[in-house]
């Protein structure tokens, strides 16, 4: 579900006239809602986000068999088929709804179709913590005589910001008062996963496919992997090659393991663009979950879910899953990759003297 900044007054007409085909709906001059009325299409939107993070029986009976989902930045629009799957796979996943916010709206009422303009807030639960997405989005809706069909939406999202306020967890609070056995405990943490990356330290060569609008394309490339003296941290090249071996994209990742948030921090720069790609990462039995944002030099953001699996001393499969509506629904295994070992991981180098106690 992501936009109304992104939604020109072409696109809303486009919307319009394809509900009006789809339902048969009558043409009207534009009229206020009621109240009765108003709380009713509130109670229907509502409901129709929770029933998708909870993949409700309800929301196939809710999107008519033409429905439309459009998010920021998409190429492939979403039709019911593929938005009624990407709802059962983030429930699959264990994504929760915690709270829906809409604190600005504004609704169009045409005859039998109605049309939402509206901010919206939402707070997500996955197995990485909770995240708030936040943005504008207009919402098209049906009235069949019985009750309300959705038959699109068109989301954008809010780029995320860094923020120098960002709150202070209660572990945090007590290391900072110098708490012993809060320090204990993040030792502790950081000694049990400071190794789950290992198995990508050393020299390594890919092949894959990449999904794009005109067609899946091979990939191949290189990576490696090397640990810093002090053992803290994992950094790594990928560089992805055409046929002939000239470089086509190169990035560099650092991961370091945060023992107060129990999960790794991930930071990604690719050359000439200077824009931090963040992301968080976590063990789940023996595979490495990653959820990342890569944001676009224009400002346009997409999530990345990477998945690592079928870990072993000398390969590895990866699999990433891309979102551009800030997580809200998935194109799934947009880029797939087999990495095969070339070499072995290289002793950590301290890059200034370092003396001995």
């Amino acid at each position: 579900m992501v936009a109304e900044s992104g939604v020109t007054r072409w696109a809303l007409s486009g919307l319009l006239l394809a509900t009006l085909a789809l339902g048969d709906a009558t043409r009207g001059v534009a009229q206020p809602a009621t109240d009765t009325s108003l709380t009713a299409l509130y109670a229907a939107r509502e409901k129709v986000w929770r029933d998708y993070f909870a993949n409700g029986p309800d929301l196939a009976k809710t999107l008519p068999p033409g429905f439309l989902g459009i998010g920021a930045g998409d190429t492939a629009w979403a039709d019911r088929a593929s938005t009624l799957a990407g709802a059962k796979a983030s429930a699959g996943r264990g994504t929760r709804l915690v709270a829906l916010r809409f604190p600005r709206n504004r609704v169009e009422r045409h005859g039998d179709v109605a049309i939402i303009h509206s901010r919206y807030e939402a707070e997500l639960e996955t197995g990485a913590g909770r995240n708030t997405l936040r943005g504008n989005i207009t919402e098209v809706f049906l009235w069949t005589g019985t009750g309300w069909t959705h038959p699109s939406w068109h989301m954008d999202y809010d780029r995320p910001a860094a923020s120098a306020t960002a709150s202070v967890t209660t572990p945090q609070r007590r290391l900072a008062a110098g708490d012993t056995a809060a320090r204990r405990e993040a030792l502790a943490a950081y000694q049990a996963h400071q190794g789950e990356f290992d198995y990508l330290l050393g020299d390594w060569e890919f092949s894959g496919i990449r999904q794009r609008a005109d067609g899946p394309v091979k990939i191949r490339g290189y990576w490696s992997a090397t640990r810093s003296a002090d053992g803290a941290l994992i950094s790594d090249e990928f560089r992805m090659v055409d046929d002939s071996g000239r470089t086509i994209y190169v990035s560099t990742t650092l991961r370091v393991y945060d023992p107060v948030q129990q999960r790794w921090n991930l930071i990604g720069v690719e050359p000439g663009g200077g824009i931090p790609q963040l992301g968080t990462a976590w063990k789940e039995g023996a595979d490495m979950r990653i959820d990342q944002t890569f944001t676009s030099s224009d400002g346009t953001s997409r999530l990345w879910r990477i998945r690592y699996f079928n870990i072993g001393p000398d390969r590895f499969s990866w699999r990433a899953d891309i979102s551009s509506d800030g997580g809200v629904s998935w194109s799934e295994n947009q880029m797939t990759m087999e990495g095969r070992r070339t070499g072995p991981a290289r002793p950590p180098v301290a890059l200034t003297p370092r003396r001995a106690n």
